[in-house]
């Protein structure tokens, strides 16, 4: 087990919106809601996987890989994991607000008696809580060793104070966070409407979020702010999130931090292409995840994440202009083997003709092209994406 210090440059991305946050609610409850309601953030972690080397999933207690198990296979996770594709970050501990003065802190709860809460509990315990509600058990007998061997593990204990500072000097400091969700000034530390004995947790949707309630906005707040920590730590470029990350940075722009919108802009471009829905069709078995793989780590692919990170992933509006011209400047490539030909006529090589000026024509259209895209161009990954099912 590795812990959460850096690591070699590569791209990646944490992929929070696949993070089933602790909350009240027991873990069958919060299964069944991202069941019901989590399909916008598989479909982001697809995009995620053809957009980056390596996705980075926080969690507890490894609900995460429960869905993505039973969703996916066995064989595409322990795939996934040896080519470190993917990665799970355990945070361990939870944040709650607590009464009494106390503010944020992180806790873990223990039973009096038998295991622990998976949430709390060491992450061999966890991890196996979490293959024992698969319906479809692993074949592979070192599937939860292969898992815990590749994770990074953090207890929150250890980091909380960092995020607690940040969210308080978020609020504090932030006119529009105050006036977005109405914060006056108070003490953040003992905020009114929570008796000295109660602790409250973060919801584990948004829709349990009081936007009125100024503890939960708090406790929001630091959420997002811990995805971001995490982001950091990990050294990634861009977040997924269902979080109100957007808030949070809007505040931070006034600190110098910037925020990139890869997975709207990858969005963008494949409804521009009228690319199918890969997501579903994974879901629906229609789509095969080997052959999903093979052309995101095929020649076109690599080039076209080189061509994508390089010219669009700030703006989701710039893929369009970016794209337009790509083909636009393809087209007008396309118009010079006929010129390349009459060149290569005027030389006296007309003569010659048949299949020596075809070669002679195809080799300088070639070069041409080579020499202004390279061996390859973004077009032919996205081509094969549409031609995938």
């Amino acid at each position: 087990m590795r812990s959460g210090n850096k690591e070699a440059k590569s791209r990646k991305i944490p992929s929070s919106n696949m993070w089933v946050i602790v909350s009240t609610s027991d873990q069958n409850t919060r299964y069944r809601r991202f069941l019901e309601n989590g399909l916008p953030a598989f479909k982001s972690f697809i995009d995620s996987y053809l957009l980056y080397d390596q996705i980075i999933i926080p969690t507890q207690d490894f609900i995460s890989l429960t869905i993505l198990t039973e969703k996916l296979g066995e064989n595409t996770i322990l795939d996934l994991i040896s080519s470190d594709n993917l990665k799970f970050y355990r945070i361990k501990g939870t944040l709650c607000y607590m009464g009494n003065g106390l503010g944020i802190k992180p806790i873990g709860i223990r039973r009096a008696k038998g295991p622990e809460f998976p949430f709390s509990a060491p992450a061999e315990e966890s991890i196996s809580f979490a293959i024992k509600a698969l319906k479809d058990k692993p074949k592979d007998k070192k599937f939860a060793t292969k898992i815990l061997d590749s994770l990074i593990e953090v207890e929150l204990a250890n980091i909380y104070k960092i995020i607690k500072q940040e969210t308080y000097n978020d609020i504090n400091n932030s006119k529009y966070l105050k006036d977005k969700y109405k914060i006056p000034n108070y003490n953040l530390d003992n905020l009114p409407g929570i008796n000295k004995k109660v602790v409250r947790f973060l919801g584990s949707s948004r829709e349990d979020v009081d936007s009125d309630n100024i503890i939960d906005v708090v406790m929001l707040l630091a959420q997002t702010n811990l995805e971001l920590f995490l982001m950091n730590e990990t050294d990634c470029e861009d977040l997924n999130t269902s979080l109100p990350v957007g808030h949070v940075v809007k505040a931070k722009i006034d600190r110098n931090t910037g925020f990139k919108k890869s997975i709207e802009s990858f969005t963008k471009l494949k409804e521009i292409n009228k690319v199918p829905d890969i997501g579903d069709g994974l879901l629906t078995k229609q789509i095969d995840f080997a052959k999903l793989s093979k052309i995101k780590n095929s020649k076109d692919g690599v080039e076209f994440r080189k061509w994508f990170h390089m010219h669009c992933d700030d703006d989701p509006l710039t893929i369009t202009k970016e794209f337009v011209e790509l083909l636009m400047n393809e087209s007008k490539m396309n118009t010079l083997p006929m010129k390349v030909i009459r060149y290569f006529t005027t030389l006296g090589l007309g003569a010659v003709g048949g299949p020596l000026l075809g070669s002679l024509s195809n080799a300088a259209d070639s070069f041409i092209l080579d020499k202004i895209f390279g061996k390859k161009t973004p077009k032919f990954f996205i081509e094969k994406l549409k031609q995938i099912q």
